[in-house]
């Protein structure tokens, strides 16, 4: 799904914290979370331009996500992935079996 420029504006100022990584003035890495800063997290849309995928960038996006200062007194943070699974494990994420992934499409008009 091509996104919009200005419903990716809109997205970014309503994540609750959005981390970029940069090289010069090249955008090489990029996550987001929502939070209510009291018991859940979700982060979003974690991505690295695939020229520096392997290099670190990745963890870096999600440690300073995970150490921001409103998700020091949640209790979980939730991911979905559809090929990263690998790497969220070795973040130290778990697979949740007891829980089922539900999503209901709508459609928008812009």
């Amino acid at each position: 799904e091509k996104r919009k420029l200005k419903n990716i504006r809109k997205m970014l100022s309503n994540s609750s914290s959005v981390v970029s990584i940069w090289d010069n003035q090249d955008l090489i890495g990029f996550g987001r979370v929502t939070t209510d800063s009291t018991y859940r997290a979700v982060i979003w849309d974690v991505v690295v331009d695939k020229k520096y995928q392997g290099s670190g960038i990745g963890t870096i996006v999600i440690e300073e996500i995970i150490g921001l200062k409103k998700l020091q007194n949640i209790n979980k943070i939730y991911l979905m992935t559809t090929n990263q699974t690998e790497f969220y494990l070795q973040m130290g994420f778990k697979i949740e079996h007891n829980q089922t992934l539900m999503i209901k499409e709508i459609s928008k008009i812009d």
